[in-house]
């Protein structure tokens, strides 16, 4: 977690029932609101990333380019992707 001076402050809106909820899971859990709210909000953020992760590994297009861009890292030279990819999608 970021120190005090590598924290940015900004109000939020919400539902008084919504923040009596919050606060009430918080407490129970024995951290403060905003400690609470900042963990939620990083697991919102690690879960977008496993689904765009995901969402990589299931397009062909996307995996054939991430396969190609690490051959060329390597010096390797990537096959020819599109006749692959049409050849692979068609059967």
């Amino acid at each position: 977690m970021a120190n005090q001076n590598e924290m940015k402050r900004f109000n939020i809106r919400m539902p008084q029932d919504m923040y009596e909820r919050i606060e009430r899971v918080a407490h129970s859990k024995g951290v403060p609101v905003s400690a609470f709210i900042n963990l939620k909000m990083d697991e919102i953020l690690k879960q977008d990333e496993m689904v765009r992760a995901m969402n990589l590994m299931t397009d062909p297009v996307a995996m054939m380019n991430l396969v190609n861009s690490m051959k060329e890292l390597n010096g390797e030279v990537p096959e020819a992707s599109q006749e692959r990819l049409e050849a692979n999608t068609e059967k």
